[in-house]
């Protein structure tokens, strides 16, 4: 069997080929409660930014045990949903853009490149599982290739890596590192590329063979022992949790979705005593009393940019995009700030 790394191949990805192919590949990294030798679930590489409670994490430890039990599942809509789309879409031009981009920008001329098409396990740990976009090889020397495509570099650390040369703290772009540190992990490779794909311009660029350009980032990225280390102790714990069934705390604001979903009704005439949430209620409650100050203060600036704005149909202010009105569906006009 043909091995990538310390990791043996364990499955061909199907994600790649159809709809099906997707839906069925997701479902294998759901734990059947029931039958667990016969689909026991594992942690995929970009579920490892949530445990280890990324600042740019989707989603918290709570909502991720909830899927990985199936006891829980977040619907993709709108600008999410898209983002995920195009970035399939667009993983065999950005490779053949990076595999130009090794060749003649970094001057490996004999470097290869190409999609990689398998789920490879952790050698140790069958409930640690990753799937890398790509595998490159300069010199004799494997590596692997993560892409990722975003619509807007909405903080700025895409631009950051671009222009530093370093990855912004608690950033998006700090979650990818984290997947690929995940990914080193499991396969025992040295170094990987991160290839990201900023902004709809550069996306339709490559589709339609006209070049990337400057939107184009491509950044190596070398194995951290320590992160390495971190990643595997805290995966273990997190699995743990899948295994016993024992709910984490949350981590992210999205956990309350999941937990509203999770939690029984209440019992009428119930009443839980609990000295050790009284320090929760009472930041609880001095955050809705600040909100409510904020949201007072936010209205009247409002009305202060409406003044300034009269009829006029936008206000540029010289940075940013200029603030609009828009209809909603009772006829209301409301500033797009």
């Amino acid at each position: 069997m043909r091995c990538l790394g310390n990791a043996p191949l364990w499955e061909k990805n199907p994600e790649h080929d159809d709809e099906k192919g997707k839906e069925h590949w997701r479902s294998l990294r759901i734990r059947d409660t029931d039958n667990p030798e016969e689909r026991p679930g594992f942690v995929g590489a970009s579920a490892v930014p949530v445990i280890l409670g990324a600042a740019g994490s989707y989603e918290g430890v709570t909502s991720l045990w909830a899927k990985t039990l199936g006891r829980y599942r977040e619907e993709f809509r709108g600008e999410h949903l898209k983002t995920m789309n195009m970035g399939h879409i667009l993983e065999a031009p950005a490779m053949d853009e990076f595999r130009r981009v090794l060749k003649y920008d970094m001057g490996e001329l004999f470097a290869t490149a190409d999609l990689f098409q398998w789920t490879v396990a952790h050698p140790t740990k069958e409930h640690f599982k990753v799937t890398p976009d790509g595998v490159c090889n300069i010199n004799g020397k494997e590596g692997l290739v993560e892409i990722k495509y975003t619509e807007f570099d909405r903080d700025g650390s895409w631009s950051f890596l671009r222009h530093k040369g370093e990855i912004k703290p608690e950033s998006k772009v700090e979650r990818h590192w984290l997947q690929i540190q995940a990914q080193l992990c499991v396969t025992g490779l040295d170094y990987a590329f991160l290839v990201g794909i900023v902004g709809a311009r550069t996306a339709l660029h490559l589709t339609h063979g006209l070049g990337a350009g400057d939107d184009f980032v491509v950044f190596r990225v070398e194995k951290d022992k320590k992160m390495i280390s971190l990643i595997e102790k805290e995966v273990d714990k997190f699995w743990g949790y899948v295994e016993s069934g024992e709910m984490p705390k949350p981590t992210h604001y999205k956990d309350d979705a999941a937990l509203r979903k999770l939690l029984p009704r209440a019992k009428a005439g119930s009443v839980l005593h609990s000295e050790d949430a009284k320090e929760l209620v009472q930041e609880a409650r001095k955050m809705k009393k600040d909100l409510s100050e904020i949201r007072k203060k936010y209205e009247e600036v409002k009305a202060e940019i409406r003044h300034v704005m009269q009829d006029a149909e936008s206000l540029d202010v010289g940075v940013g995009k200029p603030v609009t009105w828009k209809e909603n569906s009772k006829g209301k006009r409301m500033l797009q700030i």
